[in-house]
């Protein structure tokens, strides 16, 4: 009987936040650069003050979640794939993608996030956090952890 391999060095990429899940190519993707401070693969962020720069999300804006690039250094074994100030990003504003979740939550739940830790949950925002309007968990979590969301095209 031929060997398998059953033991494996790396953790998959799309275990890790910001990891994309592309399901018949149903995605909406902006090319962008970080414009302030350094932020991690899986944050959720908004547009900033130049026309393709983004900054982690505040004051209820938002506009997708930063995209794991897998050719990044480290994109394959570290948890927070961090990117700095200025380097080139991308951007996952529709279709599927992992981020950290808060909680825990049935498939197809509404999700939100905190204001000011901007972790994601499911549930109805209330005061100090947003709604992120037609974002949904795309599979039950049990326990906080990375979760597959739909971001609605």
């Amino acid at each position: 009987m031929p060997s398998i391999q059953s033991t494996y060095a790396e953790a998959p990429t799309n275990a890790f936040p910001g990891a994309t899940v592309d399901f018949h190519g149903f995605r909406d993707d902006e090319p962008g650069h970080i414009e302030a401070g350094d932020l991690d693969a899986g944050t959720l962020v908004q547009r900033g003050t130049h026309p393709d720069g983004f900054i982690a999300a505040t004051d209820g804006e938002y506009i997708g979640v930063l995209i794991r690039d897998k050719s990044k250094a480290g994109a394959a074994t570290d948890h927070d794939l961090t990117y700095s100030h200025e380097e080139q990003v991308t951007v996952r504003k529709g279709g599927y993608i992992k981020v950290n979740f808060t909680g825990t939550g049935d498939k197809d739940d509404a999700l939100l996030y905190d204001d000011t830790t901007l972790a994601i949950s499911a549930g109805t925002a209330g005061e100090g956090e947003t709604q992120l309007t037609g974002w949904t968990l795309a599979e039950k979590m049990t326990a906080s952890g990375v979760a597959k969301i739909r971001i609605p095209i």
